[in-house]
């Protein structure tokens, strides 16, 4: 008869020892185990080594989890659909209190994994859905984002931390995979000390349902975005998202708002503290309000200067350039801030530092170091 916790069992464990060991994954699990561990809560360590799927992780989450997975890297190898998705249950028989999730470290190589079915139309010019399609990288699923926690509002607080997502060897024109961090329906969202390396769609995607509005304050700070399509954006109506302090290099789309109906609209959004550059576009804010964009600093795409020897028509040729410029780096379509007003390309550069040019080399290699020296 067990008598504590601390007796030695039959295998020569104590109880708590056997406890910790049943939350424990290895290199070499299968989706049963790992589905069978997340889906039992509490405290969940990946140990370090390659784990690597064929099919991806679903789990359905009715309790507080907490992951571990620094040292440990995933490989999508086809999968086809997400990586791992946690889906929300809620505590009880009435399942309406919600639980709190944490995913600390672990690295996802998405290079291999099926594209989704819908994603990011790159427009006519190069057909690249298409060749996508042709050349068979397009899964049957709708969504393949590396990890996916979808609340169903039944999650709480959601914090990602430390996970490095690389889709690409270059950028997302040769990606795998989806998004790399994409969350919905939860309360409380933070994504932070993070790395997307050539993400097909975001890099980080925060998401409410359409029409639903349970999420209270997201955060997302402190993050390496390189090479994806979208950096970091916010849709569906997520309210109160702040994006701060993270590095944007040569993403197609720097920090972006936009609640994919016309209906709808997103309500406080931050965006301040962020490094971008070589951006085709560098915000991309739709139907929001109270829109706050301060002390980023901005390297937009050098302008032409016009060589007319006339100082007056040259003058006026460089206003057209840089205003065919300023249309296409800075999208803002039904964007007000603070003081009701429409949010204007004169209040970004009063607002923040903008260069017309791209960061050269070493300041990217100096924003690299500043990432890497700065947690929080």
């Amino acid at each position: 008869m067990i008598r504590n916790r601390l007796q030695v069992c039959g295998n020569g464990l104590r109880l708590e020892d056997r406890k910790m060991l049943a939350g424990t994954l290895r290199p070499g699990d299968s989706v049963t185990r790992v589905k069978s561990v997340l889906e039992s809560g509490g405290e969940v360590t990946f140990s370090p080594g390659t784990y690597r799927f064929t099919e991806g992780i679903v789990a359905t989450i009715k309790d507080d989890l907490n992951v571990n997975a620094e040292g440990a890297k995933f490989v999508a190898d086809g999968v086809d659909g997400d990586l791992f998705r946690l889906n929300g249950r809620g505590k009880g028989k009435n399942r309406k209190t919600v639980t709190d999730v944490s995913w600390t470290g672990g690295e996802f190589d998405t290079r291999k994994q099926k594209l989704a079915k819908v994603r990011p139309d790159t427009g006519s010019d190069d057909n690249l859905n298409a060749k996508e399609e042709a050349a068979g990288k397009v899964g049957d699923a709708n969504v393949a984002d590396a990890l996916s926690i979808r609340g169903h509002d039944k999650f709480g607080d959601v914090v990602v931390d430390g996970v490095k997502v690389k889709a690409s060897n270059s950028n997302w024109r040769s990606a795998g995979g989806d998004s790399g961090v994409y969350v919905e329906n939860s309360e409380n969202i933070t994504v932070k000390n993070s790395e997307f390396i050539g993400v097909r769609d975001a890099g980080v995607y925060l998401s409410d349902s359409p029409g639903g509005k349970n999420n209270k304050s997201h955060l997302i700070e402190n993050n390496w975005f390189e090479g994806g399509f979208d950096s970091a954006t916010a849709k569906r109506g997520a309210d109160n998202v702040t994006i701060r302090d993270n590095f944007m290099v040569g993403n197609h789309v720097g920090p972006s708002v936009k609640p994919l109906s016309k209906s709808a609209s997103t309500d406080d959004p931050s965006i301040t503290g962020n490094f971008i550059t070589n951006s085709e576009r560098s915000f991309d804010i739709e139907n929001a309000t109270n829109v706050s964009i301060r002390g980023n600093r901005i390297f937009a795409d050098a302008y032409p200067r016009s060589a007319d020897k006339n100082k007056k028509r040259r003058a006026q040729k460089d206003r057209e350039n840089k205003a065919r410029r300023d249309k296409r780096e800075f999208e803002f379509i039904n964007a007000k801030n603070k003081s009701n007003k429409k949010v204007s390309v004169s209040q970004i550069e009063n607002e923040n530092t903008v260069k017309d040019r791209q960061a050269n080399s070493k300041e990217v290699a100096a924003a690299k170091r500043e990432f890497n020296s700065t947690t929080v």
